[in-house]
């Protein structure tokens, strides 16, 4: 599958680990500083994830690939 996906998740899951550090252990109305950089993280690592799996033509549901149902021009030669 390649390394970049996996790369790319484990970004998205640190980045979603972070946000959630930051709110379950905010202090003030500031909240904490994990909380900004975490979704950061999870937002790039997020859209790195869904440009790397598409890339790659990786589907996700079912029938959601478009398929062409006209006949070619060499077919209907024949």
């Amino acid at each position: 599958m390649g390394l970049e996906p996996v790369l790319a998740a484990l970004v998205t899951l640190i980045g979603i680990a972070l946000t959630s550090a930051g709110v379950f252990t905010h202090i003030g109305p500031a909240g904490s500083p994990l909380v900004a950089p975490g979704a950061l993280l999870a937002l790039i690592g997020g859209g790195w994830l869904g440009v790397s799996l598409a890339r790659r033509d990786v589907r996700l549901w079912r029938g959601s690939q478009t398929i062409d149902t006209r006949q070619s021009d060499s077919s209907e030669a024949a």
